[in-house]
C-alpha cells in the first residue's frame, strides 16, 4: 500500500512540474503583433541609445498609466516622445511630449515592458531601464 501511494505521488508531481513548462510567457525571441509600425530611439538609464521598428508597450501601440485618478491610454502616433523620469514604489513618471505641442504627465507601472525589432535582433526593455524614446 505505502508503495502504491509513494507511486501516485510521485506520478502526481511529475505531472504538476511538466505543466509549468508554459508559464515563462512570451519566448524572448518574438514580438507582439501590432497594428501599426512604430519606429523609435530609445535610450536606457545607462546612455546606450537603440534604433527600433515594431515598438510596443506591452503589446500594444499606446502608452497607458494613470492621469490622476484616472486610467489614460495615449496612442503613439500622438506622441513625439517621452521623457522616464523618477520612480516611486511600483510606478514612473514619463513625460510625453505630445504632437500638438503640449506635455502630458503619466504614471506608469514600472515594470511595464516595451519592445522592438533591432536591426540585428529582438529588442525588450522594462520601463524602469528607459530614460528617453523619440518617435520618429
Amino acid at each position: 500500500m505505502r508503495r502504491f501511494a509513494l507511486t501516485w505521488l510521485v506520478l502526481l508531481a511529475a505531472l504538476l512540474l511538466c505543466g509549468m513548462g508554459g508559464l515563462g510567457g512570451e519566448p524572448e525571441g518574438t514580438l507582439p503583433d501590432t497594428e501599426h509600425d512604430f519606429s523609435v530611439s530609445v535610450i536606457d538609464r545607462s546612455g546606450v541609445e537603440t534604433a527600433l521598428s515594431r515598438f510596443s508597450m506591452d503589446g500594444s501601440t499606446f502608452f497607458h498609466g494613470q492621469l490622476g485618478a484616472a486610467s489614460v491610454t495615449i496612442a503613439f502616433e500622438d506622441v513625439r516622445s517621452a521623457s522616464f523620469k523618477s520612480l516611486a514604489n511600483d510606478r514612473i513618471k514619463v513625460v510625453l511630449e505630445l504632437k500638438e505641442g503640449r506635455d502630458l504627465t503619466l504614471l506608469i507601472r514600472r515594470r511595464s515592458g516595451f519592445a522592438g525589432q533591432m536591426e540585428v535582433g529582438v529588442f525588450h526593455i522594462r520601463a524602469e531601464d528607459v530614460s528617453r524614446v523619440d518617435f520618429k
